[in-house]
């Protein structure tokens, strides 16, 4: 009754893909939660989980001249490259709201989002490709911004020192 449904976005060479699984978790038919089975806390549902203290705010602009949406739990560093915002106050972060929610930027309206950091091992892989490995590691943040920059991804934060 608690999960009704689980949804993984997978990235691959042409965008990414929202596959949705119904009923991914049974009971055994006599009223019991089945091995593995997902409980959710107040600690991990509603609000509660959405509060955090390190939320950065950022300002983007979609330079494109169509729609861009963002999911959720998206490196939000290494979205679209015609997303014009500060990429170094992104890396490592992504949207701050529910799971599986869409942020959509509208064509040359910009708009504030917050970003809370990526929780877990804290491992980018996928996405754009300027990552591909540990976040935390020993000059990962700098060459992932000097590879965005080469690239051509718009950024409208500090140029390089």
């Amino acid at each position: 009754d608690i999960v009704t449904q689980v949804q993984v976005e997978a990235v691959f060479s042409d965008g990414s893909r929202l596959v949705t699984i119904t009923s991914p978790v049974g009971t055994t038919g006599l009223g019991e939660l089945a091995p593995g089975a997902i409980v959710a806390t107040a600690a991990t549902t509603g609000e509660a989980a959405r509060q955090t203290r390190d939320v950065t705010s950022v300002e983007v602009t979609n330079e494109a001249e169509v729609p861009i949406s963002v999911t959720s739990h998206f490196h939000f560093f290494e979205t679209n490259p015609r997303l014009r915002f500060d990429r170094a106050a992104a890396y490592g972060r992504r949207l701050h709201v529910p799971s599986g929610e869409v942020v959509r930027f509208e064509p040359a309206e910009p708009r504030r989002v917050d970003l809370v950091p990526i929780a877990g091992d804290r491992v980018v892989i996928g996405f754009a490709g300027l990552v591909d490995g540990p976040l935390d590691a020993t000059g990962a943040r700098e060459a992932a911004v000097a590879k965005a920059r080469a690239c051509g991804f718009a950024d409208s934060g500090p140029g390089p020192s």
